[in-house]
């Protein structure tokens, strides 16, 4: 994952001819994790650390060898804590 300052727009509109097209960029969070070939992972998340209850975050991922990703929306979320599961 790259740090730094990144540049943003949000709630910007176009319109030609009559017609209007907005485009939102919504915040969210970005899990990066390096795989393993063919070996697939869960990624999983929770609203609290105090409990053991873990929710599957979209469907298994299967490994490539490279870096993988998850972007999950924040807008208008609780605060979600996540996780990295392999599968049997």
């Amino acid at each position: 994952m790259a740090l730094g300052n990144d540049f943003a727009l949000d709630d910007l509109s176009f319109g030609t001819n009559g017609a209007s097209v907005t485009a939102y960029i919504y915040p969210a969070v970005e899990i990066d994790w390096t795989s393993q070939t063919n070996v697939n992972y869960q990624v999983q998340y929770s609203t609290a650390l105090n409990t053991n209850v873990w929710i599957n975050f979209g469907g298994p991922v299967t490994g490539t060898g490279a870096t993988q990703a998850a972007f999950d929306s924040i807008r208008g979320r609780p605060q979600r804590f996540y996780r990295i599961q392999t599968l049997p």
